[in-house]
C-alpha cells in the first residue's frame, strides 16, 4: 500500500513530537535519544533519525508504542493533578493545571 508522502510526513511528525514528549528534559538531546532508544528498544541511529524528523517513515509498531507510553503518561498526569486537588487544591492550582494541560497535549486534546 502507497503511503502519500504528507501522510507519511504527518506521521514522522507525529512520532518525533510523541517521542520528545516522553524523553523529559533533562540531560543533552543525545542523553535523551539514547535513553529513549534504550526504553523502546530502537537503535540509537534509529530514534536519532525519528527525533529529527528525518525518518522516511516510521512503522506501525513503532507508532503504537509511542502512542501507548504518550497514553500510559497523560494517566500518570492525571492521577497526580487527582491526587493534588485532593490534598489542598487551593495551594496546588496551577500545578493542577499544568499537569491537566500536559495530560491533555499528550492525549491530543487541543482544547484551551
Amino acid at each position: 500500500m502507497l503511503v502519500s508522502a504528507s501522510k507519511n510526513a504527518e506521521t514522522v511528525a507525529e512520532a518525533s513530537t510523541l517521542l520528545r514528549h516522553s524523553a523529559g528534559h533533562d540531560g543533552s538531546v543525545k542523553t535523551r535519544i539514547n535513553r529513549q532508544a534504550r526504553k523502546f528498544g530502537w537503535g540509537y541511529r534509529r530514534t536519532r533519525a525519528i527525533w529529527h524528523k528525518e525518518a522516511r517513515r516510521v512503522d506501525v509498531h513503532e507508532l503504537d508504542a509511542l502512542r501507548t507510553e504518550a497514553r500510559k503518561a497523560a494517566e500518570r498526569l492525571y492521577r497526580l493533578a487527582n491526587a493534588m486537588e485532593t490534598t489542598d487544591p487551593a495551594f496546588f492550582e496551577s500545578d493542577i493545571a499544568a499537569a491537566r494541560a500536559q495530560a491533555d497535549r499528550l492525549r491530543g486534546n487541543r482544547q484551551p
